[in-house]
């Protein structure tokens, strides 16, 4: 294995890869770019050509190519080398295969799920009513979750208790393991090398109680915010056209397949996340996204608009009649005419423009300040200075604005005379989990609260993560504590954060999210002041002033 590794690491070229997830600029005789592993507005991701390296001074990642491939697709070692091997030409020769036991219950569901599947009439019946025929249920694997404790019970003879709950499946209560998908249509969620590494589910009926879609939890294996459903059968349809077709849903993908429109993949509930952009720009030069054409797909797209307007894909918005999406419109007028709504997709930076305007009456200046308001977090959000300008400038000239409008900090009321910034920050998420959606990291934003506040947190974030419907009812099941769930619902019954609009509510928690971020670099930058004092350094002296522009660009 060792000869192997060295192999690789001869082969790869270090800023070649790295450059497929992150845009770099040379400076010297190194080259630098935002870090891929923190959020970040000036870069302080470095990569070493010479010493074949890569470091972050913002949050101290380094490693090898290897290592930063590990941690970009979140993949283990071996998992890693077999990926990058066959990337590189580089034969693996009595190389010992060593079983990831997640890896393996995923597989054995698999074929179980699909196997009850074809043996189920009902459930086989609600598909066709669907309009999939038996040739995409193969090609996609779905399956059906009886009712039953058959699954466990085969998973358990070959697999320890703590596995069997750490693959997500399975749901640990008083009385024993249960299956988290039981009753439900399953869409098992492959990665980019084809293997099962999570599951969706989806009920057959109208039970409004019940969340109509759940996905696996996040796992070892599964991060919703860095997989693609459909992209393993996507993936060589999308390099060779040069463009990606993005849907919210599995039926909306699966729909697409069907129609031999093969270059379609779903997000899984959640919003583009940069993790998704670096993903498909391997594969991809231009985004065409096909969201539900209502209220809440425009949503959607806005949640994701500063990650894709940062990115250097051409985007795109395939409009579709109102009440519509990829899967019934199809059904209803077919293939061709799709194709044609693809033809004359509109720029998606305009579509989000054009939807403002209609949504306000851009004739009424108060009008045009709510709308100029609505789209200030995304323009605000994207990391190129130059594309932020350009864009704020289109903005401004399309809603007759001046762009100073932009710049001007937001007026909220001041909590900090009633309750803390956390207590506010954790009221907003309590009220409405969505707003997760708006930070550009939730997995590690956490750390800016500390105690119980921090705990929380990370309990909203995995519920959210998980895709299952939200409520106090539901979130009180994961709390393990009483002093957490006393704490959960004073939070939930907080005055002060109540607000006449979900857009004054949005405006408010960013500005929040804000004054976290800039407490958290001033104080940093006391450290490194203090550092430097002792101990100056070039390194040091680099970081400060990469955070104190990054302070300056952080508008409240």
């Amino acid at each position: 294995m060792n000869s192997i590794v060295e192999e690789l690491k001869d082969k790869i070229d270090i800023v070649e890869l790295i450059s497929q997830y992150v845009q770099l600029k040379k400076r010297g005789s190194n080259y630098f770019g935002l870090c891929p592993f923190h959020s970040e507005k000036t870069p302080s991701f470095s990569v070493n050509p010479g010493g074949r390296f890569f470091h972050c001074f913002g949050c101290g990642a380094s490693g090898d190519a290897i290592t930063f491939f590990m941690k970009i697709e979140n993949l283990e070692f071996r998992d890693a080398i077999k990926e990058l091997a066959e990337r590189y030409g580089v034969t693996l020769q009595n190389v010992k295969e060593e079983k990831n036991p997640i890896l393996e219950i995923h597989r054995y569901a698999a074929e179980y799920f699909h196997a009850k599947l074809l043996n189920n009439p009902q459930a086989l019946a609600y598909l066709e009513k669907r309009g999939l025929d038996k040739k995409t249920i193969d090609d996609f694997n779905l399956g059906y979750a009886p009712q039953s404790n058959e699954l466990y019970a085969n998973l358990k003879k070959m697999h320890k208790e703590q596995d069997l709950i750490r693959s997500g499946i399975f749901i640990k209560t008083t009385n024993g393991l249960y299956n988290r998908f039981s009753n439900r249509i399953i869409f098992p969620i492959k990665n980019e090398n084809g293997l099962t590494i999570a599951f969706g589910g989806r009920i057959m009926d109208s039970d409004k109680s019940k969340a109509k879609y759940i996905n696996s939890p996040e796992t070892e294996l599964f991060s919703k915010q860095k997989i693609f459903y459909g992209l393993y059968e996507a993936k060589d349809t999308i390099r060779k056209e040069k463009y990606a077709i993005i849907t919210e849903g599995y039926m909306d993908c699966i729909r697409l397949h069907s129609s031999n429109i093969k270059n379609a993949v779903a997000t899984l509930g959640t919003a583009l996340s940069r993790y998704h952009t670096a993903t498909v720009k391997r594969y991809a030069e231009r985004l065409f996204f096909n969201y539900d054409a209502d209220e809440a797909g425009f949503n959607a797209m806005a949640r994701s608009a500063k990650i894709v307007l940062s990115s250097d894909l051409f985007s795109y918005v395939i409009k579709l009649d109102k009440n519509y999406d990829p899967d019934s419109f199809i059904l209803k007028y077919g293939k061709e005419m799709y194709l044609e709504r693809v033809k004359n997709a509109e720029d998606y930076f305009t579509y989000i423009i054009n939807h403002l305007k209609q949504r306000f009456d851009i004739s009424k200046p108060q009008n045009r300040l709510k709308a100029a308001e609505e789209i200030k977090p995304i323009l605000l959000g994207i990391k190129n200075g130059i594309m932020r300008s350009a864009y704020i400038s289109k903005a401004s000239s399309e809603l007759n604005i001046s762009e100073n409008i932009f710049f001007q900090k937001n007026n909220i009321r001041n909590f900090f005379s009633n309750i803390s910034k956390e207590e506010a920050f954790l009221s907003y998420l309590l009220k409405d989990i969505e707003l997760l959606a708006w930070i550009d990291d939730p997995k590690n934003f956490g750390e800016h609260l500390s105690g119980l506040y921090k705990e929380l947190y990370y309990k909203l974030e995995n519920f959210y993560m998980s895709g299952e419907k939200f409520s106090m009812g539901n979130l009180e099941k994961t709390l393990n504590s009483e002093e957490l769930k006393k704490l959960a619902y004073t939070l939930a019954s907080i005055e002060y954060t109540d607000m006449d609009s979900r857009h004054e509510q949005r405006k408010a928690f960013l500005c929040l999210v804000n004054q976290f971020k800039k407490e958290s670099i001033k104080n940093r930058l006391k450290t490194i002041k203090k550092q430097l004092s002792e101990n100056p350094t070039e390194g040091l002296l680099e970081e400060y002033n990469k955070l104190f522009l990054e302070l300056k660009e952080t508008v409240e």
